[in-house]
Order: structure tokens, then C-alpha cells, then sequence
């Protein structure tokens, strides 16, 4: 390049922007054809960076920001000052917390809420209390996981005042520390309880299902076949038990206990809320190797799924039969059916797990009722402990000291083809835990329960246990 080009090209590179545009724009109009190829040659080898989410219109920034969770939201803030004003417009910011949370949940302050799911996703409490038992007279064992409960926001246990035996129900109001107590009129001997949103459940030892309702603490009864359930659901105003064979079902509108014959085991019992309905999942019966095993050829399974509700004239009846198959994490040999967890709210469900090798770490499957689909879940290898579904998409485990964050990850096939849909639970992290044999959670507090004390953990940083009275009060 010559003296005359070299002194053009510096009198360019000292123009203003607005100057240095007018000039290569009257170079470019005046470059031949065979330039214009030179000029394309080099511009294909220059990778162009245009930033589309910026230019987005925000109703379709809402739309990718559904596909995003919290964190990323948050993160991607920091690229750059557009990314900041648009991420952390209400519009987008409500409709990724709408995705990640639920569609139910108000968001009034969209900042509270996500620094309150991030605390979730990484199980950082903001307050902690511990709450002691009753001692039982002349019985230093400790409690069962049966005679503590939870639920929206109320934890429940079941008290003694004589110290020999329960014949009371103490609740506690997690968010305001309100008690109350429960007792049936002659002071029966309670063993066991569940609870939802509306309704506490209780079982006698002269197998009597005593309910209340939480609101106004109105009373009712119902006599069960006997104390050998496998499955025990309160979801919404109704109850249910699951028996090897059948399905007892009490609505507390109607107040009837109908008894509903199943064919074979059931390994999940999902019951709805409101309406007299309930749906199963049970093995055939050629599978059954045992009272706990089945044994299982090839890599898949098939299962039958039954929906059962309620007319006037005949009471239950199966609404809905399908045969379904689905594939196990570790194909053939025999399967044990451990203990049904309620992993979901409303839906009791044995875990599936292989019986060789023989280790205590193991990936398990279980089931569930997602709108009107029935899915299997399969679990990491974890050791045995206690799993639940604590909001959209986000799951814990306890086991030991260690607790497991876990993210569901869903692949749905066709309605119409008989292939369950499946969910598959990478996990994102591990934290430290209080050592417990039962654990419930939701998206406002986490209880560990060591047969000695529950400890419990309260995510909303409004939360002020503290001013509390001593619980619980004689």
C-alpha cells in the first residue's frame, strides 16, 4: 500500500461514526462487480452477532422466558442492559415464575417469589424451629412416621394426655403458630393420620376413620374393613384406602363409605379432590411372584389403568380400562414392591426396584396421575429415604444426612399409543440435611421427622416463628 492509500485510510479512521458511514456507504456504490464478490468473500468469513431477544416483542420474550428456569432468568440478565430491561419486565418475569411455579400461584411481587424458588431449587431455609413430642409413659421407642402429618401449611401429630396412649390430634398453623386440638367423643386410641388442604383423617384401633373438617372442626365417622391398608389418601373432602383387592372411598359430602372390589394389588391410588372418583394402576396377575415381588420378562412391562367414579343407581364403577406398557430401568428378574409413598399430593404409589444386585442403592419407578395421563417416573440410584414432589417440575430426597434436588424432566408419546409417557429426575444438587425417617415439603415449609422431633424449615422470609407461643401448649 502506498503513501497516498495508507494517508486515506488514516484520515477514515479519524472521522466521526456518522462521517465513517457516508463514506464506505459512497465506496460501496461505486465498487465494481468483481469487488463486490472480493467484498462477500471476506464478509462470509466474519460471524455477525445480532441480538434478537432485544428486538423481540415482549409477548414473545414472555414466551421463550416459559422454557427458561429462575435462575437462567436471573443469569441472563447480566449479558447486557437490553437483556436486563426486558428479562425483568413484569410480563416475562410473570409468565416464567407462571411456568416454573404454577398457573395457580398469584405473583404479586414477582422478586419475592423468585428469590423464594431459587431458595427452594438450592434448599436454603430462612428460619428453622425444632418441635418436641409428648413423652409416652413407660416408652422410650420412637414415634412412627404414621402419627405426624402435613399439608398446606398445617403439621399435625397425634398427642397423648394420659401418656399411655393418642387420643388426641394437636395442629399447628405453621404461618401464624395457631393451635388447635382434635379428640374423638370417648377418647379413642388413635394410630394413625393424614391430612390435605380441607380435611384431617384419623384412624382408631377399633378401625374407625375419624375425619374433621379443618375449618370448623365439624365431626364425622366411618368404619373401614380393617387396619391392613396399604394405601391411606385425605386429598380435598375425600378419603380413601387401598386393601390388596379392593378400594374403600368416603366423601365427606355424602358421607358414605362405598367398598369398591379391585382384581389384583394396586400400586397407585390417585384420588381426586372433589368428586367421587379415583384412579388405580395394578399389575396383572400373572406377574405376581409373591405378596411383595413380581417378576417381570424382557424390558418392558405392561400394567392396567382404571378410573372408577360414582352414579346415583349402581355407586362405583369402572369408567375407563386401558392396558399400558412401560419400560424398566433394569429389564427382567424379580421386582420388589416397597412401601407406598405419597409423593404427590393425593396420590399414594409403591416404588419399583430390582431385587439383585443386592445394594442399598438402587434406581427406583414409580407412578403417577398427571391430568387425565398416568406416568412412570424412574428415580437416580439414591438409597432408601423419603421422596416428594415439592412444586412444578422440582423434587426432593432425603436419605441420611444428604439431601438430593432433583428436576423433572417429562417425554410424553401419543395419547392414543398404548406407551406410558415417562419422567426421567436428573439431579441438579446435593445438600446437607437433617437425618429424618419422614419427610414432607411444599413450596412454603420442609418437615424432617426423627421419630423424636420434627424439625421444620420455612422458605418465605415473611416467616416468624419466633413469635410463637411454647408448643405445644398443655
Amino acid at each position: 500500500m502506498d503513501h497516498h492509500a495508507q494517508s486515506i485510510l488514516a484520515q477514515f479512521d479519524g472521522l466521526s461514526p456518522q462521517n465513517r458511514q457516508l463514506v464506505y456507504n459512497g465506496i460501496l456504490d461505486h465498487l465494481r462487480r468483481s469487488e463486490w464478490r472480493e467484498v462477500k468473500l471476506r464478509a462470509d468469513r466474519i460471524n455477525f452477532e445480532y441480538d434478537l431477544l432485544g428486538k423481540l416483542p415482549l409477548e414473545i420474550v414472555a414466551m421463550v422466558a416459559e422454557h427458561l428456569n429462575i435462575a437462567d432468568l436471573i443469569l441472563l440478565q447480566r449479558v447486557s442492559r437490553q437483556w436486563r430491561r426486558v428479562l425483568s419486565s413484569p410480563m416475562v418475569q410473570s409468565a416464567a415464575i407462571r411456568a416454573t411455579v404454577g398457573s395457580d400461584v398469584p405473583v404479586l411481587d414477582s422478586k419475592q417469589v423468585i428469590q423464594k424458588r431459587l431458595r427452594l431449587e438450592r434448599a436454603k431455609r430462612v428460619k428453622s424451629i425444632h418441635l418436641p413430642f409428648s413423652p409416652i409413659e413407660h416408652n422410650n421407642t420412637p414415634r412412627s412416621i404414621r402419627e405426624v402429618g402435613y399439608s398446606h401449611g398445617i403439621y399435625a401429630q397425634l398427642d397423648t394426655h394420659s401418656g399411655l396412649t393418642f387420643t388426641s390430634i394437636i395442629l399447628l398453623h405453621l404461618r401464624n403458630g395457631k393451635e388447635a386440638r382434635l379428640t374423638t367423643e370417648n377418647r379413642e386410641d388413635l394410630v394413625e393420620l393424614r391430612i390435605s388442604k380441607s380435611l384431617i383423617a384419623a384412624i382408631s384401633t377399633r378401625a374407625y376413620c375419624h375425619v374433621w373438617d379443618l375449618d370448623t372442626h365439624e365431626y364425622r365417622s366411618f368404619r373401614i374393613s380393617s387396619l391392613d391398608f396399604e394405601h391411606f389418601l385425605v386429598h380435598g373432602r375425600n378419603v380413601a384406602f387401598g386393601y390388596r383387592g379392593s378400594v374403600i372411598h368416603w366423601g365427606w359430602k355424602s358421607s358414605i363409605a362405598r367398598h369398591v372390589p379391585i382384581k389384583t394389588r394396586i400400586v397407585l391410588l390417585a384420588l381426586h379432590p372433589l368428586e367421587d372418583q379415583f384412579t388405580i394402576v395394578r399389575f396383572s396377575e400373572e406377574v405376581f411372584a409373591g405378596d411383595e415381588l413380581i417378576e417381570i420378562d424382557g424390558p418392558s412391562c405392561q400394567v392396567h389403568v382404571e378410573e372408577y367414579t360414582t352414579d346415583d343407581a349402581n355407586g362405583f364403577y369402572c369408567s375407563l380400562s386401558q392396558d399400558q406398557n412401560f419400560s424398566l430401568i433394569e429389564p427382567g428378574d424379580i421386582h420388589d414392591l416397597f412401601h407406598a409413598q405419597e409423593i404427590y399430593e393425593g396420590q399414594s404409589s409403591n416404588l419399583l426396584v430390582r431385587l439383585r444386585p443386592s445394594t442399598g442403592t438402587k434406581p427406583r419407578q414409580f407412578f403417577s396421575l398427571e391430568g387425565d395421563e398416568v406416568m412412570v417416573h424412574t428415580l437416580p440410584a439414591l438409597p432408601s429415604g423419603n421422596i416428594v414432589c415439592v412444586g412444578q417440575d422440582l423434587t426432593y430426597f432425603s436419605g441420611g444426612y444428604k439431601m438430593v434436588i432433583m428436576e423433572s424432566k417429562y417425554r410424553r408419546h401419543a395419547r392414543l399409543s398404548n406407551v406410558m409417557s415417562d419422567c426421567q429426575y436428573p439431579i441438579q444438587r446435593e445438600v446437607e440435611g437433617p437425618s429424618c425417617s419422614k419427610m414432607f415439603a411444599d413450596q412454603e415449609f420442609a418437615i424432617f421427622f426423627n421419630g423424636q422431633s420434627s424439625e421444620i424449615w420455612g422458605f418465605d422470609e415473611t416467616w416468624n416463628p419466633a413469635e410463637w407461643p411454647i408448643w405445644p401448649n398443655p
